[in-house]
């Protein structure tokens, strides 16, 4: 799943006659960075601030979304403006809107979801603060009979399936800000959920929903009203749309996974880990195998010398290819990075950095097969891992992280300490000679394997290098911690 976003704020107006809106600008800034911190990448956010939010500029930017988006895309559209109804239709004012032609420069609500409707996106995330009014309590607006009409509202999000509308507000109501926080009252809220900082917006399975968002902002908002202001004031939250705790806002499990690592300071130095990955390929399914060639029966030196030999030009382009896209992502110059091989059935690519290596070698519990090993090790500057660069080079690669830790593990001493531990949260597997323990941890499905020589964490369902270190971090914490397995910690 993949997630785009729009974000629309409209602070000042070239129209003097439409008072600005506090904070705006902020709350931009805000939403923007949040959802980068929960996944969304920041060539996947368009921002229009101010001059940028025109009603051409906005109408055109819907329409590039709907042509783009897929069923594998969920899409997040942040508003904050002025919003107004007139003639049975709702608006939200764009930068260039003219209080004496208000519907004809302003955006249609329904425009907008008409367009949305052609496209095949997994789900629509609405967030619309368009309730602001002047420091004089008049509308800012004088000409605009209404604010926005909730049934109509609700018959534009009918058109489409899969989508929530969070509002700041009901209508007549006033959205607040925060002087002192310098910010939007309602977007702080939705901001704190989205990072995992309101517990009570997040489900049992560490999922932001449509409901739990809701029942969190219904509650966040006024209380917060209450301590801000001595003059009573009334805003409700409101969500129209798919309200149920179906309908996934957020997954929040790698925010609060990196939540409590950031936390914790039992993690790995990175210089004691390798990430890895080893894929099988029959013999017979090489590029370089021809049909006069025999499968080896056995794996022998004769047998790896050959192995080298049909599959040396496959090494030289995973080699050439990851050269470049490593030059380009790093922006390194010629001397900062150097490709050694293929030779002898591998090959390496050394950076400033950490080491990539890939080699081939076979099976030699069944020599019909090859295991093709990719690698990163040599890690010295762990900065340069836990990166976008990093994670787009190296996406979906690797599944494994090794954890060296200095000095042999006694494996029997870790499998007696497990099942000594005074809950069920652990559970470990091992044969009769306890060479290698198997560690179950409740809750999660990664495999962890303990050997004399470190600490295997594989976890196939990371889709980048960030997410796979953070599950082995997670764990390699739960392991220290909990367990009190101290010879884990990497020397």
């Amino acid at each position: 799943m993949s997630y785009v976003a729009l974000l629309i704020a409209l602070e000042d107006y070239a129209d003097r006659l439409l008072l600005p809106v506090p904070f705006a600008a902020s709350d931009l800034a805000a939403f923007s960075n949040t959802l980068k911190a929960i996944g969304f990448k920041e060539a996947d956010q368009v921002c229009r601030f101010n001059a940028q939010a025109t009603k051409s500029g906005i109408e055109s930017d819907v329409r590039k979304l709907a042509r783009r988006l897929t069923n594998a895309d969920t899409l997040f559209l942040f508003y904050v403006g002025h919003g107004f109804s007139l003639a049975g239709t709702n608006y939200l004012t764009c930068f260039d809107t003219r209080p004496d032609d208000l519907a004809e420069t302003s955006v249609s609500i329904s425009a907008l979801t008409d367009t949305l409707k052609s496209c095949d996106c997994r789900s629509i995330c609405l967030f619309l603060d368009a309730a602001h009014h002047g420091s004089s309590g008049e509308s800012e607006m004088s000409t605009c009979p209404a604010p926005l009409d909730e049934p109509r509202l609700e018959a534009s999000l009918a058109k489409l399936d899969r989508v929530v509308c969070f509002t700041s507000c009901r209508s007549g109501e006033e959205s607040h800000s925060s002087a002192h926080r310098k910010q939007g009252i309602w977007t702080q809220h939705v901001l704190a959920a989205l990072t995992g900082d309101a517990a009570t917006a997040i489900s049992e399975r560490r999922l932001v929903t449509a409901a739990s968002l809701q029942r969190y902002l219904s509650q966040a908002v006024p209380r917060t009203l209450r301590a801000d202001f001595a003059t009573p004031v009334r805003q409700t939250p409101w969500l129209y749309g798919d309200i149920s705790d179906d309908f996934v806002v957020a997954d929040l499990n790698s925010v609060l996974d990196r939540k409590r690592l950031e936390a914790t300071p039992a993690v790995p130095r990175l210089d004691a880990v390798v990430l890895s990955a080893a894929k099988t390929q029959p013999v017979k399914h090489l590029p370089g195998f021809k049909k006069s060639h025999r499968l080896p029966d056995s794996k022998t030196s004769n047998a790896d010398t050959f192995i080298a030999s049909i599959t040396a030009a496959t090494l030289q382009s995973d080699l050439e290819a990851t050269f470049l896209t490593l030059k380009s992502a790093y922006q390194f110059k010629r001397l900062e990075i150097e490709k050694r091989g293929p030779a002898d059935g591998s090959g390496v690519i050394a950076t400033p950095f950490f080491e990539y290596s890939v080699s081939v070698e076979l099976d030699a519990d069944d020599p019909t097969q090859v295991i093709w090993n990719r690698a990163i090790s040599k890690i010295s500057d762990p900065t340069q891992v836990f990166c976008e660069a990093f994670d787009r080079v190296f996406a979906s690669v690797f599944d494994t992280i090794e954890i060296s830790t200095g000095e042999p593990i006694d494996v029997t001493a870790v499998i007696d300490r497990i099942e000594q531990f005074d809950g069920h949260e652990f559970a470990a597997t091992y044969d009769s000679d306890c060479s290698v323990c198997f560690v179950r941890v409740v809750g999660i499905t990664t495999l962890i394997r303990i050997t004399s020589r470190g600490v295997f964490i594989t976890d196939q369902r990371a889709n980048s290098p960030t997410a796979l270190l953070n599950s082995a971090m997670l764990i390699q914490s739960k392991l220290t911690n909990e367990l009190g397995l101290k010879s884990f910690s990497a020397t």
